[in-house]
């Protein structure tokens, strides 16, 4: 479970870790959709200044994989700024 503390009067950065080159659920793990809802409650509730996406190598494993490793970058990066 995740819990998103913040202020909308303090400034907030984020550093996330995303490795994104296999698709096998980690245990323990977040989902896309987790991800994805935290960083919608972070934007509602933070002054969200930066954020830095960390891990991300989606010419690491299969070459199938590639597009949704990108598309799935592209959501996380787009909620964190407001735009789920």
């Amino acid at each position: 479970m995740c819990f998103v503390f913040g202020f909308k009067n303090k400034t907030n950065y984020n550093k996330f870790n995303c490795s994104l080159n296999d698709f096998d659920p980690v245990p323990g793990g977040l989902t896309v959709r987790e991800v994805l809802t935290m960083f919608q409650e972070l934007n509602r509730v933070a002054n969200i200044v930066g954020f830095e996406l960390t891990e991300v190598n989606p010419s690491q494993g299969q070459e199938w994989a590639v597009p949704h490793t990108q598309e799935i970058c592209r959501r996380i990066i787009a909620c964190v700024f407001g735009s789920c």
